[in-house]
């Protein structure tokens, strides 16, 4: 067994999420459907879910920090992206044919959840340490500089 699978008593948060990206011609999607666990230990898990049979593969792991991760689905630039977060906070999404998961630059978040409105077309409603906080999202290539 792997060594998250001795540690865990079960997942902390779970997301399934519809990744991928548009050919350069504008045509057709090719995405991927993901099954992302946040486990109490600081771990993520990414596995690749096939959306005919429920079949999962291709497990990835990564340590986000001491705290259990709590996954949240939202909006950047019309795509699904996961924030992930745990000690430090997380954006899991699919840029320029590639997965990325970068750190967010900014203080430790509770809870989270994607929003839009006439004065922000995308962002992001926070608690952060009893304080309800709420930030425009830039881009995905940007990484969420505040």
């Amino acid at each position: 067994k792997q060594w998250y699978q001795r540690r865990v008593r079960g997942p902390e948060s779970l997301c399934i999420v519809e990744m991928g990206a548009q050919d350069d011609s504008g045509g057709t999607n090719t995405t991927t459907m993901f099954l992302n666990i946040g486990l109490s230990i600081g771990v993520l898990l990414r596995t690749v879910m096939d959306n005919v049979t429920g079949e999962l593969s291709d497990t990835r792991t990564r340590y986000l920090g001491t705290r259990a991760v709590k996954l949240f689905r939202i909006p950047v630039q019309g795509f699904d992206a996961v924030l992930a977060i745990s000690s430090r906070s997380w954006l899991s999404y699919f840029y320029q044919s590639r997965f990325h998961l970068s750190p967010l630059s900014y203080e430790t978040l509770e809870y989270a959840c994607g929003f839009s409105s006439e004065q922000c077309s995308q962002g992001i409603v926070a608690i952060s340490t009893n304080t309800l906080r709420s930030r425009d999202i830039v881009s995905r290539a940007d990484c969420f500089i505040y």
